[in-house]
């Protein structure tokens, strides 16, 4: 507490403790902001909203998953402490069924052959369903196998994999090194558009 002196005109004086409490009523005085959010979209090359996908954000402070369950694809992870790192992760792990055809087949037959080659990184990440960082005879085999109802999921990657938006590609053919997370350094204030491209794996 603040001690507080009063004096007369005779010079006599007295003092006792006091609690100073300061209003803002004209609102001058800008508010303190301690906390932020990270906003972004998960949606594949076509626009489509992969249900359910789990987006893990990390920082030293708190931690958490989102679950995207909306028409848009769209998260927010609110309440972040300010002045600290985070990492933003998605992830999905549903049907590998959904979405793959024979028409697939096709398409990653012809790739491999050199007779339609994929325009798309996202294609070439997609038809990789063995995880070799390649596309080859190989992956048409686990595909195969997978569409006959031999397996029940494909071997070594999950059905879905998130590309960073952003990620520069600079060889379509070959686009295996990707970031599938995103780090905000140091959190300031609101970040807008943290989006990752969906990639259904084996859906070309």
């Amino acid at each position: 507490p603040l001690q507080m002196t009063v004096t007369d005109h005779l010079g006599n004086q007295a003092f006792c403790p006091v609690e100073l409490v300061l209003q803002d009523n004209t609102n001058f005085c800008p508010d303190l902001v301690t906390e932020g959010k990270i906003r972004g979209k998960i949606i594949t090359e076509n626009n489509k909203i992969p249900k359910n996908t789990e987006v893990l954000f990390e920082g030293s402070e708190i931690s958490g998953i989102k679950i995207i369950n909306n028409m848009n694809g769209n998260f927010v992870m609110d309440s972040l402490p300010l002045n600290v790192s985070y990492t933003v992760t998605p992830s999905l792990n549903s049907d590998p069924l959904e979405g793959i055809s024979t028409i697939d087949l096709i398409m990653i037959q012809r790739h491999i052959l050199g007779l339609a080659t994929f325009s798309s990184p996202y294609q070439v990440i997609a038809a990789d369903v063995n995880d070799s960082k390649s596309v080859t005879a190989a992956d048409l085999v686990e595909l195969r196998k997978l569409i006959l109802g031999i397996t029940e999921r494909f071997p070594k990657v999950s059905s879905w994999v998130f590309a960073d938006k952003s990620y520069p590609f600079t060889n379509i053919q070959q686009p295996f090194v990707y970031n599938n997370s995103k780090n905000t350094q140091i959190l300031t204030s609101d970040i807008e558009n943290f989006d990752f491209i969906a990639i259904k794996m084996g859906d070309v």
